[in-house]
């Protein structure tokens, strides 16, 4: 189900019901993403200041996907990019978002 994020407290919201819809704890959840307790209780009270690469760690762990949706302007300008082969652009990951601006 895709919904729309308008805020850090609807990170923490969804982790939250997630993470208790499949029965876990915070503290064993933070040990299966590599955080602390600490941590995924900031995530769920949707603390600003969060460290985005523990939270998309979190959110896989949870098995919670993260995409964005591009405006026309910025997909025009991606694929000039990844068809130039711009360095800005990892190389891990040119493929494959070709192949999704592609479709």
């Amino acid at each position: 189900m895709k919904l729309r994020i308008e805020s850090v407290e609807d990170i923490g919201t969804l982790v939250r019901l997630t993470r208790k819809a499949q029965g876990l704890r915070q503290d064993d959840l933070g040990a299966m993403a590599g955080c602390s307790h600490k941590y995924v209780v900031d995530v769920e009270k949707g603390k600003p200041t969060i460290q985005t690469g523990l939270l998309l760690a979190l959110l896989e762990e949870l098995g919670i996907e993260v995409t964005v949706d591009l405006p026309g302007d910025a997909v025009d300008v991606l694929k000039q990019k990844l068809l130039s082969q711009d360095t800005a652009i990892p190389n891990h990951r040119r493929e494959k978002w070709l192949s999704q601006i592609e479709r």
